[in-house]
C-alpha cells in the first residue's frame, strides 16, 4: 500500500516591513488561500524575523499553490507594500528530513505557561542570531494540539548542518533550554537526523531512538558487497597495471570504497529505505519484516548476478 500523504509546509521569511503593512498582507493571503484545495492552515511570525507559513495536506498540493498565479499575485502585492522575501522558501514535509541546515522543534504549551515559553524562545532566538552561520529563526503558532494545549513550532536556519549542530550543542543554548523546558507540557520534539551508514536518529519528547543495529548491518552488507565486487573487477586491475603492489592496490581500493559508501551510496540507500530504517515509521513488526524481505530479495539478486555474469567476475575474467 502507498504511504499516506504527509502534511507539507512552506515557510517564507521576509525583510523587515512596517507591522501594519505586514499584518494586512497576511490577512490578504489568508483570504485568498482559504478555498485552495488541500490548504490546512496559515500562521504568521513577527519576532526577530517576519515570516508566514502555509500548510497543505500533501506536498503536491503545496507545490501546486506555490506555482499558481494566485501566489505570484500575492507576492507582487506584498512587494508593493514593501514586503520582500529575504531567503529562499523553506519547504518541510512531516516525516521527512528537513533541508540542509534547518532545525525544526515542536513545543506543546499550556496557556498558563505561554508568557514564560515565549520569553525563553525570545532568548534562544536572540542567542542563535549571533551564532556562526545563522540565517534566520522563526517561531510559528499557535495551533491547538488538544483542549488546553497549544503547539508552537520553532524553525532555525543555518548555512549548513555543521553550523546548525554547533549551535544545538552550544553551552549558551543549553543554559536557556532549562528555562524553556520548565514552561512546556512535555519535552519538545525534533525532526530526525541521518548519518552516512544507514542509521536514522529521531528525538521525540527529549528521548532519542535510532535505527536497530540489525537493520543497519543489513543495509551496509546490501551496499558493500556489490561495491567491493565492482571495484575488484574494474578498479583493482587498473591499479595493478599502474604498477601498484598488491598491498597498496588493496589499500587504495578500500579508500575508494569507503568514500563511495560514506558520501554517495549509503546516504542514497538510507533515503530509499527510510520507511524501514526510521525508528518511528519502521518500528512495527509488519514494516520491519517487509523491509527485511525486500533487502533479502536484493541480496539474492546481487548474488545471482555476480554468480552468473562472467564479465563481472574479477577472479575469472579474461
Amino acid at each position: 500500500m502507498p504511504d499516506e500523504p504527509s502534511e507539507a509546509t512552506v515557510l517564507v521569511a521576509f525583510h523587515p516591513a512596517p507591522r501594519a503593512d505586514f499584518v494586512a498582507w497576511v490577512e490578504e493571503v489568508r483570504t485568498a488561500v482559504a478555498e485552495v484545495r488541500g490548504f490546512l492552515h496559515l500562521a504568521a511570525a513577527e519576532h526577530l524575523q517576519q515570516a508566514v507559513s502555509l500548510s497543505f495536506t500533501d506536498e503536491e498540493a503545496l507545490q501546486t499553490w506555490l506555482d499558481s498565479p494566485g501566489w505570484s499575485a500575492l507576492l507582487a502585492s506584498g512587494v508593493r507594500r514593501g514586503i520582500r522575501r529575504e531567503f529562499s522558501d523553506l519547504v518541510t514535509v512531516d516525516g521527512e528530513e528537513p533541508p540542509m541546515g534547518v532545525g525544526v522543534f515542536v513545543h506543546r504549551v499550556e496557556p498558563a505557561n505561554l508568557a514564560g515559553f515565549t520569553e525563553a524562545q525570545r532568548k534562544l532566538m536572540n542567542l542563535s542570531a549571533v551564532a556562526p552561520g545563522f540565517e534566520y529563526s522563526v517561531l510559528i503558532g499557535p495551533r491547538l494540539a488538544e483542549p488546553g494545549i497549544e503547539e508552537w513550532t520553532a524553525v532555525v536556519k543555518f548555512r549548513n548542518d555543521s553550523l546548525l549542530a554547533g549551535w544545538r550543542e552550544s553551552p549558551a543554548r543549553a543554559e536557556v533550554l532549562g528555562e524553556l523546558r520548565s514552561n512546556l507540557e512535555q519535552e519538545f520534539s525534533e525532526s530526525f537526523e541521518t548519518n552516512s551508514f544507514g542509521s536514522i536518529v529521531r528525538v521525540t519528547d527529549g528521548k532519542s531512538a535510532s535505527t536497530p543495529e540489525w537493520k543497519v548491518g543489513m543495509m551496509v552488507l546490501l551496499v558493500l558487497y556489490p561495491t567491493v565486487m565492482i571495484l575488484s573487477r574494474f578498479i583493482g586491475p587498473s591499479f595493478d597495471e599502474w604498477g601498484a603492489e598488491p598491498w597498496l592496490s588493496m589499500w587504495m581500493s578500500q579508500i575508494l570504497s569507503v568514500s563511495l559508501l560514506t558520501y554517495l551510496l549509503m546516504p542514497a540507500a538510507t533515503w530509499v529505505f527510510a520507511f524501514w530504517l526510521d525508528p518511528e515509521r519502521g518500528s512495527s513488526v509488519k514494516v520491519s519484516i517487509a523491509g527485511a524481505v525486500v533487502v533479502a530479495a536484493l541480496y539474492a539478486a546481487t548474488l545471482a548476478i555476480f554468480a552468473s555474469v562472467r564479465w563481472l567476475q574479477f577472479w575469472d575474467y579474461v
